[in-house]
């Protein structure tokens, strides 16, 4: 099984956190994915490859903005200001 870990900002509210959680789950070839409001990361698993692309595309669609976790960004919190969802 592989796993990503994105971090994604501009998530603020448990709304914010849900959007990002659909788009991803909506991947095809995304088994399970969890999102993490407070460290401002979403890790994806699935059992087929999915390109980092194609999961940080459907985050910006979402509205928001996600690249790869390095190793060594792993938990920190991340800054945020208004969401784009509700506020």
């Amino acid at each position: 099984m592989a796993s990503v870990t994105l971090n994604v900002t501009g998530m603020t509210c448990g709304s914010c956190r849900r959007h990002v959680h659909n788009a991803l789950a909506a991947i095809p070839q995304v088994d399970s994915v969890k999102v993490d409001l407070a460290s401002g990361t979403a890790d994806v698993s699935s059992s087929t490859a999915v390109g980092v692309a194609a999961l940080v595309e459907a985050v910006r669609e979402a509205g928001y903005n996600a690249s790869p976790v390095e190793s060594s960004n792993r938990g920190l919190p991340v800054a945020t200001n208004k969401c784009s969802c509700c506020c």
